[in-house]
Parts: C-alpha cells; sequence; structure tokens
C-alpha cells in the first residue's frame, strides 16, 4: 500500500489491490501519518491538539474516519492482521484462460480495425459508444476478448495476452479503450483517462467531467452546435507530453429530459417524449491532432438555480473525479497518481453550476480565453 500527498493538502491512498483509490481530506492525512507513530487509541489527542475541537466532536470524527478505513480494507486494527504500515499488495490471481469467447464483432477506428468478443453483459453497456463504428468482417489490427474472472469482476486480453484481470467494469472499459489509442497514437504516454466530456475552441480543451446526469453531455454537445470543436463524450484521455487531450469521439449520449434543449441544434434527434437515449455522431475524426487541456469544469444543472462558477481546489477536483470513473493505468502505480495531482495543480479547476445553458457557455468561454 502507498499513498501520494496531493498539492494543497490531502493524500490519496491506494487499497491492496492496487485497482482503487481512496482520498484522505487534511484532517484524514494527518490521522494517517500519526497511525504510524503512536497508538490507534491516541488518535483523538491528535484532533484535539491540531484544530481545537471538543473531545466528544474529535471522538465522533475518529471513530468515522477509522471506520472507513476498516470497512475499505486500508487498515486493521482488531485482529491484527495489519495496520497502515505493514499492508502489502495482494497476489495476482492466476491469469484466466483465453480463447474464443463467442462472435467477433468488428470495429473501425479511423484507420484500426479492432475485433471485439465480450460477454452479452458488458457488450450492452459499451456497445451504444461504438455501434457507428461497427462494420462487417475484416481483418482485424488487433484482437480484443472481455470475459468473465469471477462474479462482478472481469479481465481484458489483447492479442492473446491478459492486460487487465480480476477488476470492475470500468477498469476494463478503461483498459479497453487505452488499448485502442495506445495503436492509434504508437509511441504516446497516457496520463489519465476520465470519465468526461470534452470540447475545444482557439486550440484549447475544456474538459467537463461528472457522473450521469449531471449535464455534460447536454454542454459539450451546445458548445459543438455554438462552434466548438467536438473531442469526446464518455472517456477523455490525457497525454503526459503537453498537458494534451486525444480527441476520442465517441458519440454523444443525450438523455431524454435534453433532447428539447438540444433538437433545435441538431436535426437528427427527436425532440418529442422519448423514454430512451439517442446518440449524436459528430463529424471528428480518431486521428485529429490533440490539443492543450485549459479548464476542468465540474458541471451540474440544476432547475432554476442561479448560475455559480468557482475555483475547486486540487484535493476538491481528486475527490470528484475518485467518486466517478478515473482510470490511471492497471496496476496504479505511485507514480501515475502523483503525475496526475501535479497535472490538475497547473489546470484551470470550476464547479460550474447552472439552469440556463447560455449562461453555461458564458463561463467555459471565460474559463479558456482569461
Amino acid at each position: 500500500m502507498w499513498g501520494v500527498t496531493l498539492p494543497g493538502g490531502g493524500a490519496v491512498l491506494s487499497h491492496p489491490d492496487r485497482g482503487r483509490l481512496f482520498l484522505l481530506n487534511h484532517p484524514a492525512h494527518l490521522l494517517w501519518r500519526a497511525l504510524r507513530v503512536i497508538d490507534a487509541a491516541r488518535l483523538t489527542d491528535v484532533l484535539v491538539s491540531r484544530y481545537g475541537l471538543p473531545l466528544e466532536i474529535a471522538e465522533r470524527d475518529v471513530s468515522a474516519i477509522v471506520s472507513q478505513w476498516i470497512d475499505n480494507g486500508l487498515a486493521i486494527f482488531a485482529d491484527g492482521r495489519h495496520d497502515n504500515s505493514s499492508g502489502r499488495d495482494m497476489p495476482a490471481s492466476e491469469p484466466p484462460a483465453v480463447g474464443a469467447r463467442g462472435k467477433i464483432s468488428f470495429y473501425r477506428f479511423a484507420s484500426l480495425v479492432v475485433g471485439l468478443s465480450a460477454d452479452s453483459s458488458f457488450h450492452v453497456a459499451i456497445a451504444p459508444l461504438i455501434a457507428h463504428l461497427q462494420i462487417a468482417d475484416a481483418k482485424p489490427d488487433m484482437i480484443c476478448v472481455i470475459g468473465q474472472s469471477r462474479a462482478d469482476r472481469r479481465f481484458l486480453a489483447v492479442d492473446g495476452r491478459v492486460a487487465v484481470d480480476d477488476a470492475e467494469d470500468n477498469v476494463v472499459i478503461g483498459a479497453f479503450f487505452q488499448a485502442v489509442l495506445e495503436r492509434l497514437h504508437p509511441g504516446a504516454q497516457w496520463r489519465a483517462f476520465m470519465h468526461a466530456a470534452a470540447v475545444a475552441r482557439n486550440g484549447v480543451v475544456a474538459i467537463f467531467p461528472a457522473p450521469a446526469g449531471n449535464g455534460k453531455s447536454t454542454l459539450s454537445a451546445y458548445l459543438v452546435a455554438r462552434g466548438y470543436q467536438y473531442f469526446s463524450d464518455d472517456v477523455v484521455p490525457l497525454l503526459m507530453e503537453g498537458d494534451a487531450v486525444a480527441p476520442f469521439p465517441l458519440p454523444t449520449s443525450v438523455k431524454p429530459g435534453s433532447a428539447s434543449v438540444l433538437a433545435r441544434h441538431y436535426l437528427a434527434l427527436n425532440g418529442g417524449e422519448r423514454s430512451e437515449p439517442q446518440y449524436l455522431v459528430h463529424d471528428t475524426s480518431f486521428s485529429a491532432r490533440p490539443a492543450q487541456a485549459r479548464a476542468l469544469i465540474f458541471p451540474r444543472y440544476l432547475p432554476g438555480a442561479p448560475t455559480r462558477f468557482e475555483p475547486l481546489s486540487v484535493t476538491d477536483a481528486m475527490a470528484r473525479l475518485l467518486s466517478d470513473r478515473l482510470y490511471l493505468g492497471y496496476p496504479i502505480e505511485p507514480a501515475a497518481v502523483r503525475g496526475f495531482a501535479d497535472w490538475l495543480g497547473r489546470v484551470r479547476r470550476y464547479e460550474l453550476i447552472y439552469s440556463e445553458i447560455e449562461e453555461a457557455e458564458r463561463c467555459v468561454s471565460q474559463a479558456l480565453t482569461t
């Protein structure tokens, strides 16, 4: 187990499986460091002396923090299995057998032809994002196989070699898209893959990370209709070189409630009552030129809310990213987390709450130009 201190305070810890990350805010980070040199029974004294908290509040906070560590397998105090200074990497599982997993479907990403075989439940999750890229049987440049290694855990094999094993769906999705991007951009080094949308203007990119339903796809599609360049929806790949975003133009997923907002800009959309998402395919190539990331904006659409556009700390931005889908490679290495934290310190970070999409556009323009 390892940790990386964030610029401005707080830290990110790895789970012993090296596939998950946990954020420690300032008080939790203080307690984590104190636990290396004092007994757990004295942690309450640390909060009392550092922050001047009443004893009962300090006891409550320490109990909540320690309980979260135990629940997530980061530290165990009662049975002597391990504490935060003696955690070890879990042994790797046996690699799954890689063979025929059913029918292979073929997809064209620019000049790259990818053969993909996945079980039906996973294929349903990823198919809408790449359906417009599907082609008839072809000679593939690479073959990816996705299957279950155990309940709710999957593996990814690329050209017969296991790339990810015993991982959650979001990790497998990130690893699959990384494998595609590595073939599209030979020799490139990737800093991260974010669950986000991205658009560009005047050669710089705004990234909109947010869980489904917060309005990132609606905002990015609206901005494209207003003259911004489309880069991605759902997956935003960040290169190490130049802090640049590589275009990965998966279609925009338009939820039923957003169709009426965008229908006047996109004739392909049905703006009436629909119960299922609609998908917008944009005229952007997977081989288009990357552009520098200028702003990281966390949008949230709230009907009737006044516009709020405020800076975020690195710790707050990291907390929001870790609560959704952030892929930093597998297994996660300290250098990857440290490099991503440094990038967060360089990029402009904002929270955007809006109800009027025109006001949201004004805020995005401000973030990219000031």
